[in-house]
């Protein structure tokens, strides 16, 4: 009996760090994107709240490493006329050290 609560108990401990993992990761991407709101879960999902598919912008960004780079800047990943960079306030693509912008 004693082994069977062991086995649930590493059960448990390594589903609740599977299931943390893609909450840690979060930070880390908005940082790469110049002038976005702490708040702004929604980029690069399909969902608003974040999370779950995503959409091309968020393919993207995935394609390119999680990383903000001067073609991902220059690209219009969903084909509105407004370069990615347009759209998330570096219209010039000039931003290389990127902080997220503070929360309204």
């Amino acid at each position: 009996m004693s082994s069977l609560i062991n086995v649930v108990v590493i059960l448990a401990v390594v589903t609740s760090g599977v299931l943390v993992a893609p909450a840690v990761a979060y930070p880390e991407y908005i940082a790469e994107l110049p002038t976005l709101p702490k708040h702004a879960r929604g980029v690069g999902h399909v969902s608003a709240e974040g999370g779950g598919l995503r959409n091309k912008f968020g393919q993207d960004f995935a394609a390119a490493g999680h990383t903000w780079t001067k073609e991902l800047c220059q690209a219009d990943s969903d084909g509105d006329g407004y370069s990615n960079g347009e759209e998330l306030g570096d219209p010039n693509c000039t931003v290389s050290v990127l902080q997220p912008a503070a929360a309204a």
